[in-house]
């Protein structure tokens, strides 16, 4: 998830709220890489850590169209006597409504799901009361100095730590060493040498209940300097060039068969053989010490189709991770034959994960022990959630996959790789980083350390009762009492006229906490990571407000999955809507008029496309009308001509009020002068705003994510362009 409400800025939204998720991101045509780097941000002091690794030192470009507000740590709490009763009749609490209009500065998209704008009843383009609700509710947690725990899921974020920048494998090792990753000789592999993961385990997964366990193999190891790899690694090129040359003891018809065919190269057999009498499609590119095996019909395009006549680019199209039974034999410490199950001397299966361009590996699992006394490992319940939560944030990705990656269904089995540090009580681990990892690839995407709440300073994690659940409601139980309904609800906002602008596309998508660099505090300005102790969350995510939509040029952008699709309303479209309250005090009537109001020159964004400069909004009116209690319940009349009075001069006294209280009850003179409130209203001022090159998302197509910094805080965003803005005012003097 990310942080927030649904269909507001916000903070990391809970699972059921299209939430976020784990792994890299990518947003606009040229885009963000959004994790930039997973791992662990520990530093010790002997990674050779250098002075400036990741630093942010501001000499190139590190943004994006959002930034934080920090979680206040002065919640004011309250207790179960402060809530009013619903029927309450109260001289002293204020029961009507305010109505309001604002009018969109840049075109604005509230989608109804098949991207054209929301409606009413009557077919009028209309924002839906919970979206104006949410957006009202994120800004009163922050001006009512209330907890934002309840709105934050919290789980083990996953990350996998492969094919980073050396700034970052310099200050971190967890990832390669929890995996144990090293270089040793294949056997009967003639001196070569291959990557293996002496910790990652082979097995079976299933689920038994409610319940999922991993069953271990019939084989524990394949020899010593393995480690506890017990499962064999088949190269594609092996299965291929046998095939072409003598029909192959691996040409097993899950492997080759039009039906299923599970190799990404191509098995096409050249019209000469090699200067060994080989028939190969495999040719080896660059120098001795950097060569690499290439298939020269897919990758030049010398021949677009394999001996099947198929297009290359079919062939890789149609490639899906799979695992299938099969027998196999070995030799020596090597598979040599792969058939049918029961054609050779061992079964098991066969495992083909990933769906990389230049897939090259084969996986050989052993089969299942099944013998009565092995020991299942079983898999801790906030595990299995925090995987199923991974997978649905990744599900853009892996798309076509997602039946490979997901979970067994009921006693159905599957294999699986794993590593069980619960067991490695000779490695240097701390006791409570003892745990089960799992996936479906040998490198497994890992959980980190803490959980997301984690990084919530102590107030925000007590989740205490406060103004914002006070007035908003609540359905998780405070104290002795398990729900509260809200006292306040909110109309649908009116369009008056429509007009539609051209109908644009976009790549919608969110930002992820995984982004280490842009969701943690940076420490002493370097990198964090939710591996370090004492990480904090930066806050409660907020857009950045734009004059102008910027629409990102998708022409390079092949992926037709990424790319949504709407037509917004015109900018200068204005809408009307109410929101009626009942039974607040005072001071909580005040919060809620500054929520709609804010401070003079401020905007809010609303709808889809916020990153890009949609849905920038600015109250142009409000007014407020309170119920008069003694003409309502006067009895000298059946129906009074009007039991509300206009109170609309008395909204600034209002807001004022709430103001001093809330001074009153944090000891400062200035409420403005908090951090929290004053970095809320700097991304609110629309006269304040960064230049639009700064917030936008980094360019993955200029290559503007790699060596990835972390974001700028707001106050430094800001500082840096009030510095340039006074430098070229003074040259231009």
């Amino acid at each position: 998830m990310a942080y927030g409400q649904s269909g507001t800025n916000g903070v990391f939204r809970k699972q059921g709220n299209n939430n976020y998720g784990g792994g890299s991101h990518f947003n606009q045509g040229g885009s963000h890489k959004g994790s930039g780097h997973s791992g662990n941000g520990n530093f010790h002091s002997k990674s050779g850590y250098k002075k400036n690794n990741f630093r942010n030192d501001g000499n190139k470009y590190v943004g994006a169209p959002y930034n934080f507000v920090p979680f206040t740590e002065k919640v004011q709490p309250l207790e179960e006597s402060d809530l009013v009763l619903h029927n309450a009749v109260r001289d002293d609490l204020y029961s009507g409504e305010i109505s309001y209009a604002f009018m969109a500065h840049t075109p604005i998209i509230v989608d109804n799901g098949r991207g054209k704008f929301a409606q009413d009843a009557y077919n009028r383009a209309a924002i839906p009361g919970s979206t104006i609700r949410g957006m009202i509710r994120a800004n009163a947690q922050v001006l009512g100095f209330s907890s934002m725990s309840d709105d934050i899921d919290d789980y083990a974020l996953m990350f996998r730590h492969v094919g980073v920048n050396n700034e970052l494998k310099s200050i971190d090792h967890s990832y390669k060493d929890i995996l144990g990753a090293k270089s040793v000789q294949i056997p009967g592999g003639g001196g070569k040498n291959i990557s293996v993961l002496l910790n990652v385990q082979a097995g079976y997964i299933q689920k038994r209940g409610r319940d999922y366990v991993i069953i271990p193999c019939v084989s524990n190891v394949i020899d010593d300097q393995h480690g506890k790899m017990n499962y064999y690694y088949l190269s594609e090129r092996t299965v291929i060039e046998s095939y072409l040359n003598d029909g192959g003891k691996y040409a097993y018809e899950g492997l080759l068969s039009d039906t299923n065919n599970h190799l990404a190269h191509n098995p096409y057999k050249p019209n000469t053989p090699n200067e060994y009498g080989k028939y190969t499609p495999f040719i080896n590119i660059g120098s001795e010490t950097q060569a690499a095996w290439v298939d020269p019909y897919d990758d030049f395009g010398k021949k677009n189709t394999n001996k099947r006549g198929q297009l290359t680019d079919f062939i890789r199209k149609q490639y899906h991770p799979c695992s299938f039974p099969v027998s196999y034999e070995v030799t020596g410490k090597r598979v040599t034959a792969v058939g049918k199950p029961d054609q050779y001397g061992l079964n098991g299966y066969a495992l083909l994960s990933g769906a990389m361009q230049k897939k090259k590996a084969i996986y050989i699992i052993p089969e299942m022990d099944q013998s009565p006394d092995v020991e299942v490992l079983p898999i801790p319940a906030d595990d299995i959630r925090a995987y199923q939560i991974d997978l649905e944030n990744k599900k853009n990705i892996v798309r076509a996959n997602m039946s490979f990656f997901s979970l067994p269904k009921e006693n159905e089995i599957r294999p699986v790789f794993y590593i069980n540090k619960q067991e490695d009580q000779d490695l240097d681990y701390n006791p409570e980083d003892q745990r089960l990892y799992f996936g479906y690839t040998p490198n497994i995407r890992l959980f980190y350390k803490h959980t997301i709440k984690d990084g919530l300073p102590s107030p925000q994690k007590n989740a205490s009762l406060d103004m914002a659940k006070a007035m908003f409601g609540f359905i998780k139980g405070k104290g002795s009492i398990d729900s509260y309904k809200s006292r306040i609800s909110f109309s649908e906002a009116i369009a008056e006229g429509r007009s539609d602008a051209d109908r644009v596309q976009v790549i919608l998508g969110e930002p992820k906490p995984t982004s280490f660099n842009d969701y943690l505090e940076t420490k002493n300005g370097h990198a964090v990571t939710y591996n370090t102790d004492g990480f904090k969350l930066r806050g409660a995510k907020q857009y950045w407000l734009r004059d102008q939509p910027k629409i990102p040029d998708l022409s390079n952008n092949k992926n037709d999955n990424t790319k949504s699709s709407f037509v917004p309303l015109k900018s200068g479209t204005c809408f009307k809507g109410k929101i009626r309250f009942d039974n607040l005090s005072k001071e909580e009537l005040g919060l809620l008029l500054w929520c709609v109001r804010l401070e003079e020159g401020s905007r809010m964004n609303i709808g889809k496309g916020k990153p890009y400069g949609y849905g920038v909004i600015s109250v142009t009116s409000i007014s407020l009308s309170i119920l008069n209690r003694a003409e309502s319940y006067s009895t000298e009349q059946f129906m009074p001509a009007n039991i509300f009075e206009d109170k609309s001069a008395d909204i600034d006294n209002l807001i004022t009020g709430y103001k001093t209280y809330m001074q009153k009850r944090l000891g400062t003179d200035d409420i403005m002068k908090d951090k929290s409130i004053r970095t809320f209203f700097l991304m609110k001022n629309f006269d304040k705003r960064p230049a639009p090159e700064k917030i936008r998302y980094m360019d993955i197509n200029n290559r503007e994510y790699q060596s990835r910094k972390p974001l700028q805080t707001v106050d430094d965003l800001l500082s840096v362009a009030a510095q340039k803005g006074v430098s070229e005012a003074s040259k231009m003097s």
